[in-house]
């Protein structure tokens, strides 16, 4: 999701439920700040970005390689969904409307956010998204990163909080583990049937 959809919070509330069944978190934006000296800004290490696309490439693979080598993680990432991951793996986009995004930045106070306007930070948050869309085209050809065919869920979260947004990831997750393990698509997968049937033999269905 973009600047202030709300995928920080979201990431670390799963992470606080499903940690006791061995998940563990991550976000991609502790590789990038991990590459920015010490009183550096953000911003400015994303413009310099767009003239080392092997920087970036190597960024990309640091994720590529923890996604290869955990089963179970909670990723936070701009480009999570071309990753490769020999296990099932769920997409989730988070949109939000600018005026939200806007007033949710301003209150999480980051340093580089500080002292700054509404407009000063609506002019940020667009260009630092254009200029992922520019790069994200020329190392992946992908031209829009969050067009919602590229996701599995996507949740508008202008109006919910942050209670009501990870209600509905998790009641749409839940779907996804029901059709991994029914093995198939169906009225059970997609909790239609009102049934409490979750395996393949007693689905109920006419699918073998």
């Amino acid at each position: 999701g973009a600047p202030g959809s709300g995928k920080t919070t979201l990431r670390k509330r799963l992470h606080g439920m499903l940690e006791l069944f061995g998940y563990s978190q991550f976000s991609a934006s502790e590789i990038i700040r991990s590459k920015i000296p010490q009183g550096g800004n953000i911003d400015k290490f994303y413009e310099e970005l767009e003239n080392n696309p092997a920087m970036e490439k190597a960024m990309d693979q640091e994720q590529q390689k923890i996604v290869v080598e955990t089963e179970n993680i909670i990723l936070e990432s701009r480009i999570g969904f071309i990753l490769d991951s020999p296990y099932p793996k769920i997409n989730i986009l988070l949109t939000v409307e600018e005026k939200t995004a806007i007033e949710r930045i301003k209150q999480q106070n980051r340093p580089e956010y500080q002292n700054l306007s509404e407009q000063e930070i609506d002019a940020i948050r667009k260009k630092r998204i254009q200029m992922e869309k520019e790069r994200y085209w020329k190392l992946y050809g992908i031209e829009n990163h969050f067009a919602e065919n590229n996701f599995d869920i996507v949740i508008d979260t202008t109006n919910l909080s942050e209670e009501d947004v990870l209600s509905a990831v998790f009641s749409r997750i839940n779907r996804f583990i029901k059709k991994w393990h029914i093995g198939h698509d169906c009225e059970c997968a997609n909790g239609k049937c009102g049934c409490e049937n979750e395996c393949e033999n007693e689905c109920g269905c006419e699918k073998e």
